[in-house]
């Protein structure tokens, strides 16, 4: 299949550091666009709740929307909620 470049690439950006103050890995910002994953919002996740989802879920959901038959990666619980 080909078509617009955003349609058949998704590019990933982001951040080791959420708070470069404190050098802290928490609350991380990260930019996923492209590819069939839905677009024009946010989402965030609370840091103080106890079962917020782990980064891992991001690159689940990720691996899925390729084609990639997996269930988890790393520490994953799932995948991410909202992005398709």
């Amino acid at each position: 299949d080909t078509g617009p470049l955003l349609d058949t690439t998704t590019v990933l950006f982001g951040s080791g550091m959420g708070d470069a103050n404190s050098h802290t890995n928490r609350n991380l910002p990260i930019v996923l666009a492209g590819g069939s994953f839905a677009h024009r919002k946010l989402l965030a996740f609370d840091t103080s709740h106890p079962h917020r989802p782990p980064l891992a879920n991001l690159f689940v959901s990720m691996l899925q929307e390729f084609g990639v038959e997996a269930e988890s990666f790393a520490k994953s619980t799932g995948t991410l909620r909202g992005l398709v």
